[in-house]
């Protein structure tokens, strides 16, 4: 048969076999390669956006956490539950709700778990709450608690409840304060994601519920996922991605899925196989395509001629052989215009396209995985400055621009303040006026994006109208196009990220919502870092006004005379000030942290230690009064025992309950000296007072009742007058040491000649002793003197009447003056 076949025949037949089965094994290893190639390429993309998405939910989680730890600690919201006042409560939460809309509602519970104040407001509140999980464990951990997912029946819709306990100033729980997270928000978000045409990221709880789904209805009927293989290895806490069939449909998909492992969730990106591998789809019909025009041209070319066609066949395999092994820089020289240059000129496209969707998924790859990268390290700066740094340079070099800066609103004002830039700005920020009101100068895509809180994009600086204001310095510094991208903490816009490029529309509309993300995140970091910065200068305040009002006190303390000392709600020694130690003989490291009844050991009036009950601080406590005693003593640290007057009275809290004690005391041993000699001279003077009065009575009673001769009344008449007249003179005594006491005593100074005093003194008993020789020593030239001359005399006399007075069997007495 093949005798009767041309030879050209036979040459096209040939030619076509050689070229034919090459082409057929390269478009078939082309397709096998590239498949397994663009596969792995896909399974590394979304996984990366599954992580992405998983550390973006738990961030928001993360964030929500915090605004309720920081709203826990306000001094307003604080107080306001502590007093139990609910409608000031009320107030606070609903400005609080005002600024934090991610949350449906907020509540607070009193210590038994009633609602008390909730906005908005709901049936639910004066409802007994304690049974769910978010208040009993903030209650028993005294922590933050976060609950499991669950359909809100007030916003019918998935949401967690975030828990945390207000603390009384003593430390006990005044409160729960509990806000409602709402998992729509960040299901919005990850809606946005664009994978494809039937793409979609959706998450599950840790009981493979499914909280959020760019289908909302699937997500309100709460299906369960358990049973789908990569949800399960989500929940597991692994990253990775399958092929797997759906759990909607049974399609075949590709999911890629990550664990969200501060939470115990799971988040995955499904794609349809068909979508997903649609690239590779594409290339093999592309390749058969070629290989049938391949075909063709080699039987028309070896109809004319096998030489001709031979040679470019050759190179054609060689570049196949080279693209199959994965070199994409392979192409074959193109130098006719028939069916063979045709083949090559097709080949070198197929390299071409080959190469480019290589670079654009390498491209997504590394944007993200920079994304990724800088998304953790903003979070985890609380240094504004370094944050704003770090944001303009993630920005310049992801997104190979020129220069990048952050503007800031400045408060109170339409401005756009530049804070931070990296690139080649060279004085561009310093020569241009930016705003985002109605002005020329607020027209701009700062302005605008702030405005629309959506990222505005100016592809041509040299034409654009809206730049008109900055172009002249603009391209004096090569910038041809510019991004902006509001900085969004909730709906409130901070600023923008500007990002300008050397080129004409750099920017495309698919990564502006990519960097739009990353603009939200660095929003949210920049307010940490801002909150940060407000909570550190504040606690430095408090901490210095806590510090002088220390020194105050201490100095106070150190300057009171008296015993000063504190005890706690266990009657430990807390305080023990200076005089205190000097009363006791204690220092305060000593006692500290003693009971009040082993550091300070008192007895009754008349020695015997007295109970614990009867201990000051003890009754204090109990009665909540103030307690004072005079009639206790306390040993030393030297054994010796001194008579103490104590005061203590009880420290209460904001709510009438007692925390501890303050006492103070003092020795009141020369209190009691003096009490005792007062009770000495008394007695003293009522008996002296009792002989001359019983004197006087007797005899003026015997004159009363009887006659006597005119010489007996006269003698019983000077003896009264004469008693009377001691009488007087005790009771004068008595008074002028009264007025002493008192500082009342008056002196009449005169010149006073003191030897002429002292004998007047001595003569005044001659008469009145017979036992006794009273006898003056008295030197010469004795000087006068400035004094009282009737108490110098009643000092002499008391001298002399003490003299004879203490010596019955008589014998000399003498008084010495001395100068």
């Amino acid at each position: 048969m093949l005798e009767r076949v041309s030879l050209r025949v036979k040459v096209s037949l040939v030619f076509m076999l050689l070229v034919a089965i090459p082409l057929a094994t390269l478009g078939y290893m082309s397709a096998t390669n590239s498949r397994a190639a663009i596969k792995k390429q896909v399974f590394e993309s979304n996984q990366a956006i599954a992580r992405m998405a998983a550390q973006l939910l738990e961030q928001y989680v993360l964030d929500a956490r915090m605004i309720m730890l920081e709203a826990s600690t306000r001094p307003k919201l604080r107080q306001e539950i502590i007093v139990q006042n609910w409608p000031e409560a009320t107030k606070v939460m609903e400005n609080f709700l005002g600024n934090f809309q991610q949350f449906d509602y907020i509540f607070v519970q009193d210590p038994k778990g009633y609602i008390r104040a909730r906005v908005p407001y709901a049936e639910t509140v004066g409802q007994d709450f304690s049974f769910r999980d978010f208040f009993q464990e903030a209650t028993r951990t005294r922590k933050w608690y976060i609950s499991d997912v669950y359909v809100s029946v007030a916003a019918q819709r998935p949401v967690i409840s975030i828990a945390v306990p207000v603390l009384g100033d003593d430390g006990a729980i005044s409160g729960v304060l509990v806000g409602a997270l709402s998992l729509q928000r960040i299901g919005d978000l990850l809606s946005r994601v664009k994978l494809g045409e039937k793409g979609v990221v959706y998450a599950v709880d840790g009981k493979g519920k499914l909280i959020c789904h760019p289908e909302q209805e699937l997500v309100a009927q709460q299906l369960d996922y358990r049973s789908v293989p990569v949800v399960q290895e989500a929940l597991a806490g692994r990253d990775g991605a399958m092929e797997y069939f759906s759990p909607i449909g049974e399609e075949k998909q590709l999911g890629a899925y990550s664990a969200v492992k501060g939470l115990g969730w799971g988040v995955v990106v499904a794609l349809p196989l068909a979508e997903a591998y649609a690239p590779v789809e594409e290339l093999a019909g592309r390749l058969r395509g070629i290989f049938g025009f391949c075909v063709l041209a080699a039987m028309a070319l070896g109809w004319v001629a096998a030489k001709v066609v031979s040679d470019p066949i050759g190179q054609l395999a060689h570049a196949s052989r080279r693209l199959a092994a994965g070199d994409l820089t392979a192409t074959v020289a193109v130098s006719s215009g028939d069916e063979i240059g045709e083949l090559g000129r097709a080949f070198n496209q197929m390299v071409v396209s080959l190469k480019t969707q290589q670079a654009d998924l390498e491209q997504k790859v590394r944007t993200l995985a920079a994304l990724h990268s800088a998304s953790q390290a903003l979070s985890k700066n609380l240094d504004l400055k370094a944050t704003l740094e770090e944001i303009c340079r993630v920005a310049l070099e992801t997104m190979g621009a020129k220069m990048a800066w952050v503007g800031l609103v400045a408060e109170g004002s339409y401005q756009v303040m530049p804070v931070a830039s990296r690139g080649f700005e060279e004085g561009y920020l310093s020569k241009i006026r930016v705003t985002w009101n109605d002005s020329p100068h607020g027209q701009g895509p700062t302005g605008r994006a702030i405005k629309t809180k959506e990222p505005v994009l100016q592809r041509y600086i040299e034409s654009d109208p809206e730049f008109t204001p900055w172009r002249e310095e603009a391209l004096k510094r090569g910038y041809r196009s510019s991004a902006a991208f509001p900085l969004l903490y909730g709906d409130t816009a901070l600023g923008a990220l500007n990002v300008y490029f050397d080129q004409p529309d750099a920017c495309t509309s698919e990564a502006a919502s990519v960097w739009q993300a990353f603009a939200n995140q660095a929003a949210t970091a920049i307010k940490n870092s801002q909150l940060y910065s407000q909570i550190e200068a504040r606690a430095q305040e408090l901490a210095q006004e806590i510090a002088q009002e220390k020194s105050r006190l201490e100095t106070i303390l150190a300057s009171i005379g008296d015993g000063v000392f504190v005890t706690d709600l266990d009657r430990r020694i807390v305080t023990w000030n200076p005089a205190a130690q000097q009363l006791t003989g204690f220092t305060a490291r000593e006692i500290r942290g003693m009971i009040f009844a082993q550091a300070m050991q008192i007895a009754d009036d008349k020695g015997k230690p007295i109970t614990e009950e009867r201990y000051p601080a003890v009754i204090a406590l109990r009665t909540r009064q103030p307690f004072y005693a005079t009639d206790y003593s306390l040993v030393k640290a030297n054994g010796r025992r001194i008579p103490v007057a104590i005061s203590v009275a009880p420290i209460l809290d904001a709510e009438d309950k007692p925390v501890g004690t303050v006492g103070v005391f003092r020795d009141i041993s020369r209190e009691k000296e003096i009490e005792e000699m007062k009770d000495d001279l008394i007695s003293v003077v009522s008996h002296e007072l009792r002989n001359p009065m019983a004197s006087v009575l007797g005899f003026a009673e015997l004159l009363l009742t009887h006659k006597y001769p005119q010489d007996k009344t006269r003698q019983y008449t000077e003896i009264i007058y004469k008693e009377a007249k001691r009488l007087s003179g005790l009771i004068n005594e008595f008074l002028d040491i009264q007025r002493i006491e008192s500082g009342k005593q008056e002196y009449c100074k005169e010149a006073l000649d003191l030897a002429e005093t002292a004998r007047q003194a001595v003569d005044s008993f001659a008469g009145q002793v017979k036992l006794h020789t009273l006898e003056a020593s008295l030197p010469e030239n004795l000087p006068t003197v400035l004094a009282d001359r009737d108490r110098i005399s009643q000092v002499l006399t008391n001298l002399i009447s003490n003299a004879i007075k203490y010596s019955p069997d008589g014998g000399s007495s003498g008084l010495e003056v001395m100068a």
